[in-house]
């Protein structure tokens, strides 16, 4: 994944509020979205191209993931 510019500080929050989540005890805290904060990535394609990561792209992948899930057994 390329991170570029300004991507890096929104990155950079949104890591430090998860890791806030972590660290909080028994609070429940939410964190909303924050457009202006906008995140991306990209590949880079086998002629060297970067190709932005879609929306569909990401579904596409966990769609594909969602079929070869397993449950692990329970356990007693």
């Amino acid at each position: 994944m390329v991170i570029e510019g300004g991507e890096i500080e929104a990155h950079n929050l949104m890591r430090r509020q998860a890791m806030s989540l972590q660290n909080s005890s028994n609070q429940a805290s939410v964190v909303l979205p924050q457009p202006e904060l906008q995140l991306g990535g990209a590949i880079v394609d086998e002629y060297g191209n970067q190709v932005l990561i879609t929306e569909e792209m990401v579904q596409a992948a966990c769609q594909e993931c969602e079929k070869y899930w397993v449950r692990p057994e329970k356990q007693d």
